[in-house]
């Protein structure tokens, strides 16, 4: 049943990092000071940082796109598992200025398997539009 659904094209870890990138979209939709405008639709471009050193900003990041305009840099981590009581913290958020040099962010440097590390590892976007 899955295969047929094209399910085994994927591994677990892909549809995390599918999950985690539609969580992202959303929040940067929700981050965005009119909800995104524009002619096209906007984007969610990952901010990845080899190393603490590296000072990357999302406006430099939206500028070396197609789409050069910013509204938004987030950085984003949710708990895997589904929660057990009401109230329990299932996620952690920031967000920052585009010119924020943070150095949260390892999507794009790092292993399949930090997106299941624990909340240290925040992932960072930057919400980018035409």
């Amino acid at each position: 049943m899955l295969a047929n659904s094209g399910f085994d094209k994927y591994s677990a870890y892909d549809l995390a990092w599918q999950s985690l990138h539609m969580a992202a979209a959303a929040a940067c939709r929700g981050s965005t000071p009119t909800g995104g405008t524009g002619c096209c639709g906007n984007s969610v471009r990952v901010r990845s940082v080899r190393d603490i050193n590296e000072k990357i900003t999302c406006r430099q990041i939206c500028a070396q796109s197609d789409q050069p305009n910013r509204d938004a840099e987030l950085s984003i981590y949710g708990y895997p598992g589904k929660a057990k009581q009401n109230g329990q913290r299932v996620g952690w958020f920031y967000n920052y200025g585009c010119d924020y040099q943070t150095t949260y962010g390892k999507e794009a440097t790092g292993a399949d398997e930090v997106v299941m590390s624990p909340p240290s590892s925040y992932f960072s976007f930057c919400c980018c539009r035409k």
